[in-house]
């Protein structure tokens, strides 16, 4: 009981002193705002199986070429 209390209070003490930096209070509701419109943002939707799969051999094709330089030097 007393560390939840003891939490609560440096919470609270915390809330306020960021409350108290000028701007702060603007600015945090501006970064929510940003992170709400990323979120419904087109590249967070799902790639296609597609997509995903010209990514893997395009990455496949890059490490063997890495390979290759290897095993000749």
């Amino acid at each position: 009981m007393i560390a939840y209390l003891q939490k609560t209070e440096e919470s609270e003490a915390t809330e306020k002193l960021l409350l108290n930096i000028p701007d702060f209070a603007e600015s945090l509701g501006e970064m929510e705002q940003s992170e709400d419109k990323l979120e419904n943002t087109a590249s967070n939707q799902i790639a296609s199986d597609e997509e995903v799969w010209q990514a893997y051999l395009a990455s496949k094709q890059k490490w063997q070429e890495v390979y290759r330089r290897l095993a000749d030097s």
